[in-house]
């Protein structure tokens, strides 16, 4: 017998996630808003090879860092969802503009998450 959420929990969860996708439609500028969608987008399809050689790890870095993911901030532009207790996509160190992405997955199969705008 598998084991299902409450409503109220699934609820919760799928409005949250309607009030935070809206975000870069708010900017004020359609410059920034397509920059960040088509960054978005990078990742996302980076992301979903089944290895990451250290071209992709740094570019994918590259972008993540760009758009602070690893900031605790509301309002940065998307962030990485990653389910607990499985493989990490990365890790950090330092802070602010010194901080340095370590990319900890080698492929798809090494995490389990996902980008969200």
């Amino acid at each position: 017998m598998t084991s299902v959420s409450p409503p109220s929990t699934r609820r919760t969860s799928s409005a949250a996630n309607l009030f935070r996708r809206p975000k870069v439609f708010r900017l004020p500028s359609d410059k920034q808003r397509r920059e960040i969608l088509n960054d978005y987008s990078k990742p996302v399809s980076l992301l979903e090879k089944k290895t990451y050689d250290d071209k992709t790890k740094e570019r994918i870095a590259e972008l993540l860092k760009k758009h602070r993911v690893h900031d605790s901030r509301k309002d940065r532009p998307f962030f990485v969802n990653e389910a607990r207790g499985q493989g990490t996509l990365f890790r950090t160190r330092g802070s602010g503009e010194h901080v340095t992405f370590e990319m900890v997955a080698k492929g798809r199969s090494g995490w389990t998450g996902w980008v969200d705008p």
